[in-house]
This record gives C-alpha cells, sequence and structure tokens, in this order.
C-alpha cells in the first residue's frame, strides 16, 4: 500500500531529523507533519475503499440462497464495516493536530480545501454516527 512506504519513509526521516543540526530541525518538522499528512490521506482512501467494499457486498447481499450463510455473511460485512469506521475515526483523530498545526495542509485545490479543522472535527462526528448505527444492525 502507498500508506506504508510512507510509513517507513516518515520513520525514516523523523531519525534524520535527529541528526540534523538544530537551526534545521523545526523546517524539516514542519515536512515531517506535511508527510504525515500524505500518510493519513491514503490511510483514508484505504479506508473509505474496504468500508464501501463492505457496504456494497452487503447490500447485494440479499441474492444470497442460503439463508444461514446470508446471515453469517452480513456479520461478517457489517464487522468488516465496523473495522474501517473505526480505523477512519482514529486516522481522522491522527490527522486532526496536523491540520490544525499547518494551514497549508488543509489549501490544495484539488482537495477543495477539505483539511481544515472543522472539517476533520465533522468527519471525527460522522464516523462515531456510522459505528453507533452499524451497532444497530
Amino acid at each position: 500500500l502507498v500508506r506504508n512506504g510512507f510509513t517507513d519513509g516518515c520513520a525514516q526521516f523523523e531519525k534524520a531529523i535527529a541528526l540534523m543540526p538544530e537551526e534545521k530541525q523545526q523546517f524539516a518538522r514542519t515536512e515531517l507533519g506535511q508527510y504525515r499528512a500524505a500518510e493519513l490521506h491514503f490511510a483514508s482512501c484505504v479506508n473509505q475503499a474496504r468500508f464501501t467494499y463492505a457496504r456494497d457486498e452487503l447490500l447485494a447481499l440479499d441474492k444470497a440462497e442460503d439463508a444461514e450463510d446470508k446471515a453469517e455473511r452480513r456479520k461478517a460485512l457489517i464487522i468488516s464495516m465496523k473495522r474501517a469506521a473505526q480505523a477512519e475515526l482514529q486516522t481522522a483523530k491522527d490527522f486532526y493536530p496536523y491540520v490544525k498545526a499547518d494551514s497549508s495542509i488543509g489549501y490544495e485545490s484539488s482537495n477543495h480545501y477539505f483539511y481544515i479543522p472543522e472539517d476533520i472535527e465533522e468527519k471525527i462526528i460522522n464516523c462515531k454516527y456510522i459505528l453507533d448505527q452499524l451497532d444497530k444492525m
């Protein structure tokens, strides 16, 4: 996954920052925050794809013939959706400090300015709502 490359790269860059002269560390930490934001962006893409795949499978489940198999599959898909929503909730929580600390992360026109603190707060609320709804299924 692309995210894994960013995770590994960020870990290596963090080690490199510790070896830099102090006067260069602040700029490097700002860059690290931007790299972490990219890492979390890709994590969010994975979470959303996994959630959407499970949701679509759940919606198509009506075509299953075996009632017992259908119930088991439904339960498994709901669990998959919960895992994806929980991962997305954590991703949003992890992402929030980076967006708060560096306004350049939120202002990139191809993302329609969608990484502003208020939108991340809304995502957190929405993830909690989705998890609550899934618990009722």
